[in-house]
């Protein structure tokens, strides 16, 4: 179904460039309704293949089921990463205002990946101790706050606020553009409530517009995001899907 709504707004694009984007960053941006298209297509397509290797794996400790819905999120920030390569400026061009903060991204998600990586290796269960003696279940709340606290806003702001919003806002102005991403982010989100992913994505389309930084967007969805996710914990209800209850 996510796919078919976000198919649905495609054919959109056909309309032809009603400004050059204005001001700033939307004006330097370059990109085509052909990176659109390439962005959707890519995602859903590797988000199949991400989920099919899964289960291919499931029995390897790297390849917990569980982690299903990770991979489709690292892949979707690399297709971010891919995408800037037809933009002139590169990457910077999604929203960073400087290299610096390219380098600290970088950073971020490069800890944070040997982390997940190092974790799912030492880690038996959410409800046994792991082999350094650490109760598996706070390595599971690291493994998971990490996707969706750093890894999900960054990749998923590059693609609906860095590539689509930007050549949807130059089709049709800046309250049908935040609209019809906020819908499409909505639709990439099956399994939950869409009303509050819509809502979400209405905010970060508006400080993205008001900002036109990337890390501001992205933070807001990070702390959405951890809000929801601290409030799982204290529950111990982490309904990620496939994730094990744990308490």
């Amino acid at each position: 179904m996510s796919v078919v709504i976000q198919a649905l707004f495609l054919p959109l694009l056909r309309t032809e460039n009603r400004n050059d984007g204005q001001k700033g960053l939307f004006e330097r941006q370059t990109w085509s309704s052909r990176d659109v298209v390439i962005a959707i297509v890519l995602c859903n397509a590797l988000t199949v293949v991400a989920y099919l290797l899964i289960l291919e794996f499931k029995s390897s400790r790297l390849f917990f089921e569980e982690y299903r819905y990770l991979a489709p999120l690292l892949l979707t920030f690399i297709i971010a990463l891919i995408c800037t390569l037809r933009c002139q400026r590169g990457v910077i061009d999604l929203g960073f205002r400087t290299r610096g903060e390219i380098t600290v991204v970088a950073a971020l998600l490069g800890v944070g990946s040997l982390l997940f990586i190092v974790a799912s290796l030492i880690l038996l269960s959410p409800n046994e101790p792991s082999k350094w003696g650490v109760p598996g279940k706070y390595l599971y709340y690291a493994q998971y706050g990490f996707a969706g606290i750093i890894v999900a806003p960054l990749a998923e702001e590059g693609i609906f606020r860095g590539i689509l919003y930007s050549v949807y806002r130059k089709k049709y102005g800046v309250r049908w553009a935040i609209v019809i991403t906020s819908i499409m982010f909505a639709a990439a989100h099956p399994g939950t409530i869409a009303i509050p992913q819509f809502v979400v994505g209405i905010i970060c389309g508006i400080v993205y517009e008001r900002t036109e930084s990337l890390i501001r967007s992205a933070s807001f969805h990070g702390i959405v995001n951890a809000t929801a996710f601290a409030a799982m914990v204290a529950s111990s209800q982490v309904s990620i899907p496939g994730m094990l209850r744990v308490g």
